[in-house]
């Protein structure tokens, strides 16, 4: 995606970040490869990649791996950080709900001009009660950008398309975010 705005901020314009890096994998319960380079672009890219946002579905969600999860850092956001870190980004958010994960990275001289990060989530599994399907996202204002992003996980197979369009409708109606502007996913630029 790129994006040619540029913003004043103060006594000289500033350009917003165009260049987002976006990555949507349903990974299957696997663990994470021991080199991500080719799936980050970071070895056909020009080092000019403003944000990474990290899109993964079915990670490992078993009771034991969240435990660990909730006293330590997941190994798919340590190795995204590892690898990523080395090249001035950190990660601004993430929201995780069961096997959803969603992990944004930024440019470290990015971050005086990000505001307002808030994550929510929805369940959809088992008429709401179950976080296996469903919505996490992460909205914030860029360079006063308004941007939301939404990783979901919904039913799969041509025969459950209804229930995906009610759960999609669900996880946009559900999710609002605090604030005067750009309350829902959609409202966001």
């Amino acid at each position: 995606m790129v994006c040619r705005r540029q913003v004043a901020v103060g006594a000289y314009v500033t350009p917003f970040p165009d260049r987002l890096h976006i990555i949507t994998w349903n990974v299957g319960s696997a663990m994470p490869p021991d080199d991500i380079t080719t799936l980050l672009g970071l070895n056909v890219g020009d080092g000019n990649t403003d944000m990474y946002i990290i899109g993964l579905q079915e990670v490992n969600s078993m009771i034991n791996k969240r435990l660990k999860d909730v006293l330590f850092t997941d190994q798919w956001s340590e190795v995204c950080m590892e690898r990523l870190s080395p090249f001035g980004y950190v990660l601004v958010t993430s929201q995780r709900m069961q096997g959803l994960l969603l992990l944004v990275f930024a440019k470290y001289f990015h971050l005086p001009f990000l505001r307002g990060v808030q994550t929510e989530t929805t369940r959809t599994g088992l008429g709401g009660y179950w976080g296996n399907k469903g919505g996490v996202s992460a909205r914030m204002m860029v360079f006063g950008h308004s941007i939301c992003f939404l990783n979901c996980h919904l039913p799969a197979h041509m025969e459950n398309h209804e229930e995906r369009m009610e759960d999609f409708e669900s996880i946009l109606q559900q999710q609002q975010f605090e604030g005067q502007a750009a309350t829902g996913v959609l409202d966001h630029e």
